[in-house]
């Protein structure tokens, strides 16, 4: 991954308005080959690889939190949706029937919380 880096002199340009000051612009460019060419000499063939450890550890983290935070909302919206259909299908007479596990109210958040209050509601009536 190629990535842009604001360097000392374009600091100073930016901070004087323009003004090269003692640094002379044209000298401290360079090009793809050159940075390619200096990384070969310095560091070798392991140059080109730095941080690269730290970058797949990153990606490997950041994609499990990702698949974790959709599997709990996938698992909490199919759970409120079921609640939903069989409240809906029950009659007043059967709603005091109607009985979530604390287990399953839990991890649904507000909606699940609503329903819970609502079931819980119809039962003490």
């Amino acid at each position: 991954m190629l990535q842009a880096a604001e360097s000392q002199e374009d600091k100073l340009l930016r901070m004087n308005g323009g003004e090269a000051g003692e640094h002379d612009r044209s000298s401290s460019k360079k090009g793809m080959l050159q940075v390619v060419h200096e990384i070969w000499t310095k560091e070798g063939l392991l140059g080109f690889y730095k941080g690269l450890q730290a970058q797949i550890v990153k990606t490997v983290l950041s994609a499990a939190l990702m698949l974790m935070i959709k599997e709990k909302v996938a698992h909490s919206t199919w759970v409120v949706m079921l609640a939903l259909q069989r409240w809906l299908l029950t009659g007043k007479s059967k709603l005091e029937e109607v009985k979530l596990p604390p287990a399953v109210i839990a991890p649904v958040s507000v909606a699940g919380v609503a329903l819970a209050s609502r079931v819980s509601r119809a039962s003490s009536r």
